[in-house]
């Protein structure tokens, strides 16, 4: 039987027991989120860094305006390529050493 337009399957809306499970979850989510979140992120960010870096993209906006005056500056660069050595904690491979090397030549 079709619903007329505006009409829900479900006219009372969720259930009470979704609503109990709905939140219980998400208090145990906090829960665990306060015990355990910054390690857990910390651990990823060393064992796991390219999958890190793709997690903290995905909390980005899809789009995004940027006006430019079309200069590329490479301190940014310089810049964030130390703070992930940081996080990462590990001694650079040879293509962060490359792009480094490039980006002090370019710079000057």
């Amino acid at each position: 039987m079709p619903f007329a337009k505006g009409q829900s399957g479900n006219p009372g809306g969720y259930s009470q027991a979704r609503k109990l499970l709905n939140d219980a979850f998400l208090r145990a989510l906090h829960r665990v989120w306060n015990e355990h979140g910054e390690m857990a992120l910390k651990r990823m960010a060393k064992e796991y860094p390219a999958q890190f870096v793709a997690h903290m993209f995905k909390l980005l906006p899809k789009e995004t305006e940027i006006e430019t005056d079309n200069t590329l500056e490479y301190e940014p660069l310089t810049a964030t390529l130390g703070w992930l050595d940081e996080i990462v904690g590990r001694e650079e491979d040879q293509e962060v050493s490359e792009l480094r090397s490039r980006d002090r030549a370019n710079s000057r």
